[in-house]
């Protein structure tokens, strides 16, 4: 391609560059979340997926276990349960690997096209982003909560930018058009609800002081386009989320998950991070990185960009699974302030400088672009690889779930009800639905009532035998180096199977 003048030829060079980091960066990203990525909970959204598949109709009741069994059950994630269970049964539990990789790289493209600053600038944020949200990578319907937020923030983003009337149409059918999705995929929802919170309160206060400014009345301010496009954007959304199977009760169900008191108490994605783990060091490295922008950038944050940290950052201290919404919202502060730092002389790259100014192209170096493609081709068909092949799968599986007692269940099948782990439960949904279970990852239909009895039995607190014999337990299934397995098998439990890491008991015979 010949391209003529000083300034084209620099425009043209930046334009490919830009192109270059923009793919190592995502493809990274790509090779960063294509892993093992099945977690506890994965496997009771692959058994109700796996049931409506089969029965055609969408799962209104628990039929799972037998401490809810009949009770009212309408999670809100049928849209992403049933094709989880169509891709398991055609291509195996490795397919989730990939479309959850897939997924991730796809939501911080999104956010790379939201925020500003120069592409070294951008690839660093969304690496450091992707390390920081990477806690709570799963195969599960979150997964589309962090795309949508994703994808609404580049929409919001883009809109303020340009002028909320200006795309009036687009706001108009693609945000209530992606709630419809969202609000039938996700509890998480509800962000996208509190996005156009802050965008419009920003737009609100905005239009009250340019009103101000100009002295106009109350009725003049009402006229602002830019309001009225919000407003019709959000009324909208809530008018087309109150289609899903809980109608518009599906307004209360965040509300009621987070009311749960044993969440934050046991479950850890549930309590506030970890400083201490490895996990969430890179949070904290986020935030240092705020600070410091935020100390020495000499600019001033934008109403909007306040808004976003203080509202996900306090949701991300609450809640170690609200970390990854943090990450997806920081960069778009810290790039804003770090836009423009390169002419500053704070960020510059001489080797690039020098090759810009002497009109070099990046054709000049074939061998090196060959070898950063083939380099980033080979690591994402390796990861691709090891994320999809069964035996790899199942030798991950094998080392957190109880797959031989599984086995050694199904064919000795002990009468009575079975006690499980509450970690184990929804494998025990996919693997071995002979048994209902006492309890497993859904929170949201066992709520405190069942959760306590469970933690009753093994923190073996008072009354822990009145709740076996209740619901007459005659098995029990739980992890063999918890303390409560050794106590059971000194009064009346008898061991009939143990490995590694799973441990079988039933009452004993007199």
């Amino acid at each position: 391609m010949e391209v003529r003048g000083g300034e084209s030829l620099q425009r043209y060079i930046l334009m490919k560059f830009d192109k270059l980091i923009f793919w190592v960066t995502i493809l990274l990203i790509y090779i960063m979340a294509t892993r093992i990525s099945i977690d506890s909970d994965t496997w009771w959204h692959l058994r109700a997926g796996q049931w409506m598949v089969q029965n055609r109709q969408i799962l209104t009741l628990d039929i799972f276990s037998y401490t809810r069994y009949g009770a009212e059950w309408r999670y809100p994630g049928w849209l992403v349960e049933i094709p989880m269970a169509a891709l398991v049964t055609m291509f195996g539990l490795g397919s989730l690997n990939l479309v959850s990789g897939f997924l991730i790289a796809l939501t911080f493209v999104f956010i790379y096209w939201t925020i500003e600053g120069n592409h070294f600038q951008k690839a660093f944020l969304l690496i450091l982003a992707a390390t920081v949200s990477g806690v709570y990578w799963s195969a599960r319907p979150h997964l589309v909560t962090l795309l949508l937020t994703a994808i609404f923030l580049y929409l919001f983003e883009k809109a303020a930018q340009k002028g909320y009337w200006s795309v009036r149409r687009k706001l108009w059918i693609s945000l209530p058009g992606l709630m419809l999705i969202w609000v039938n995929s996700h509890g998480g929802f509800v962000i996208g609800f509190l996005l156009w919170g802050i965008y419009f309160f920003d737009c609100l206060t905005q239009a009250i002081y340019d009103a101000w400014l100009q002295k106009q009345s109350l009725k003049e301010l009402l006229k602002n386009q830019d309001l009225r496009t919000l407003t019709i954007t959000g009324i909208a959304m809530g008018i087309i989320a109150n289609l899903n199977p809980l109608g518009y009760r599906i307004f209360l169900y965040p509300f009621q998950t987070v009311s749960i008191r044993t969440l934050q108490k046991f479950i850890e994605e549930w309590q506030s991070p970890n400083f201490h783990s490895l996990n969430f060091q890179p949070f904290i490295w986020l935030l240092v990185l705020l600070i410091w922008v935020s100390a020495f950038s000499g600019k001033r944050w934008l109403f909007r960009d306040a808004l976003l940290v203080t509202i996900f950052l306090y949701l991300a201290l609450l809640a170690g699974r609200n970390v990854a919404l943090f990450a997806l919202s920081a960069p778009l502060p810290i790039g804003r302030l770090l836009a423009g730092w390169n002419s500053n002389n704070l960020l510059k790259i001489s080797f690039l400088k020098r090759d810009i100014s002497q009109g070099n192209s990046i054709k000049d170096y074939p061998k090196l672009n060959l070898l950063i493609a083939m380099i980033l081709f080979l690591g994402c068909i390796y990861r691709s690889y090891l994320a999809y092949h069964e035996p790899i799968v199942q030798r991950e599986l094998d080392k957190f779930y109880p797959v031989e007692a599984v086995k050694y269940l199904k064919m000795r099948m002990p009468a009575g009800h079975l006690f499980n782990s509450y970690n184990w439960g929804a494998y025990l949904l996919w693997e071995l639905p002979e048994y209902p279970v006492f309890v497993d990852g859904r929170t949201d239909l066992y709520n405190d009532e069942v959760l306590e009895q469970w933690l009753r039995v093994v923190q073996l607190r008072d009354g822990w035998e009145d709740v076996l014999e209740r619901w007459q337990i005659g098995v029990i299934l739980m992890e063999r180096e918890w303390n409560v397995a050794k106590f059971l098998q000194q009064n009346g439990w008898c061991k009939s199977y143990q490995d590694e890491i799973a441990l079988v008991l039933e009452k004993c015979q007199p």
